[in-house]
C-alpha cells in the first residue's frame, strides 16, 4: 500500500490529515523493518520535520487504532511498530547489534491447529522470533554477545 492510499483511507474515515500524519505514514512505509518512537522521530527530524515526542506517541496510538500500523514486542523489551497490511512474518534480531529483519517461515514446524496448551484454549496468534548474529556482526573480531 502507498502513502496515497493510506491517506485516502484516513480521509475517508474523516480523519485529519496533517503534514506529520502524512511523513509519519511515509517513515513506516520507508522502513525495512519494525520502529521504536525514537527512530520515527530521528527519522522526521533527518528530513527536517521537527515533532516532539508527545506528538509521536499520540500518531502512534491514531495509527494503530486505524490499523495503520501494529505493535510488534520483541524480546528486547522495546515496542517497535510496523505497517498492519503486512503479511505475517516472523524476526530475525541480532544480539549484538539490534539489527532486526523479517523473516517469512514457508512451513511452520506445527500448524496453530495441533497446539492444545490447554483444553479450552483458543489460539489468536503467535510470534516467532529468531536470535543470532547478523552477517555484519559475524565479521568484527569479537563475537561477544551482550
Amino acid at each position: 500500500m502507498e502513502t496515497k492510499e493510506i491517506i485516502a483511507r484516513l480521509k475517508e474515515r474523516g480523519a485529519r490529515i496533517t503534514k506529520i500524519r502524512q511523513s509519519m505514514v511515509g517513515v513506516f512505509l520507508d522502513s525495512a523493518r519494525p520502529l521504536t518512537a525514537g527512530e520515527v522521530i530521528e527519522s522526521l527530524n533527518s528530513k527536517k520535520s521537527k515533532i516532539n515526542k508527545t506528538t509521536v506517541y499520540r500518531e502512534l496510538d491514531f495509527l494503530e487504532k486505524e490499523n495503520i500500523i501494529a505493535k510488534v514486542r520483541l524480546a528486547d523489551g522495546e515496542t517497535r511498530y510496523e505497517p498492519a497490511a503486512l503479511k505475517h512474518h516472523h524476526h530475525l534480531f541480532c544480539v549484538k547489534c539490534k539489527g532486526i529483519s523479517p523473516i517469512k517461515l514457508e512451513t511452520p514446524a506445527c500448524s496453530l491447529e495441533s497446539v492444545t496448551a490447554a483444553p479450552g484454549f483458543r489460539v489468536l496468534g503467535h510470534s516467532i522470533e529468531l536470535f543470532g548474529l547478523c552477517a555484519q556482526c559475524q565479521k568484527t573480531k569479537s563475537n561477544y554477545i551482550q
